[in-house]
């Protein structure tokens, strides 16, 4: 009888270790989430204190596309029914932030990346927030930059030089194929735009914001679009999870059921559009790719 009972002691052990390391990571108390640093901060000077989840409006100070991205994820979250807790990590740069996704570092990204960026056989992808033909970009210099503001546009490219990131696979594409002069890259946002600022090279491509004149600031530094000419970054981009990452199955679905809400609703185009990446303003100026 005794060794009946440790056999079934022993069976119910087993039995019990086996559910517990299965249980998904909606059911733990934390998740951790990457972004880049510069992106947490201006997402929490953009929150003001506020809840994301109860976010209706996605203008204001602060916005951008990138930090509306996040308060995006936490509500699609909240409408996929995710039981978790979130901790937003913030990483320095896209390489290395993609880099701890494809470890399982993280369980997932803020941020939607392209498609591009990481292989399918590593990661989870929701349909598209961003679809083909959507990320258009304007030609971003300092100030005062008379000869760039005032080019014409594609013959001039070949006179200026470009800074973009060499993670941002279709802003690549993209510098070459519109045959810029010389394109450097380097790995940080903050460090692009001092390098525009400081007149080490002419321009870098960005998205549009949601100011009047469409102009962006990096600390004190201002930042002005060449009017009258826009570019398309070409490809889809997508929130992922990290197949590695513990239960990573369910928080993709989860990202995917309220992705899918928040698009049925209306709410990833006003979001988009009142941060400024959609621009109605910008649709008469010339499209220099396709």
């Amino acid at each position: 009888m005794s060794n009946q009972l440790m056999a079934l002691g022993s069976f119910l052990f087993l039995f019990l270790h086996a559910f517990l390391v299965a249980q998904p990571a909606s059911a733990a108390e934390v998740v951790r989430v990457g972004l880049i640093e510069d992106v947490l901060r201006d997402y929490k000077l953009f929150l003001q204190e506020r809840d994301p989840v109860k976010i209706t409006k996605f203008d204001g100070k602060h916005s951008r596309r990138d930090v509306v991205e996040v308060v995006l994820f936490m509500q699609a979250l909240r409408h996929g029914k995710f039981a978790g807790q979130v901790q937003l990590v913030g990483l320095p740069s896209t390489g290395r932030l993609l880099e701890q996704l494809r470890k399982g570092k993280v369980a997932a990204l803020a941020n939607s990346a392209w498609a591009e960026s990481v292989p399918d056989s590593e990661v989870l992808k929701t349909e598209p927030l961003i679809r083909d033909g959507e990320f258009v970009v304007g030609i971003y210099t300092r100030p005062g930059h008379q000869k760039l503001l005032n080019a014409k546009f594609p013959e001039h490219f070949p006179n200026f030089s470009a800074v973009t990131n060499p993670d941002w696979g279709p802003d690549v594409k993209a510098l070459h194929n519109l045959n810029v002069g010389k394109v450097f890259e380097v790995g940080h946002w903050e460090m692009m735009t001092k390098m525009v600022s400081s007149g080490r090279v002419d321009f870098t491509l960005a998205p549009f914001r949601n100011t009047p004149d469409k102009t962006f600031t990096v600390g004190k530094e201002i930042y002005v679009p060449v009017r009258n000419y826009k570019v398309n970054l070409k490809g889809t981009r997508h929130w992922m999870t990290s197949k590695k990452y513990p239960g990573g199955i369910e928080l993709h679905q989860a990202l995917e059921k309220g992705r899918h809400f928040l698009d049925q609703e209306g709410i990833l185009h006003r979001a988009y559009r009142e941060s400024g990446f959609f621009q109605d303003d910008v649709k008469d100026w010339m499209l220099l790719n396709r």
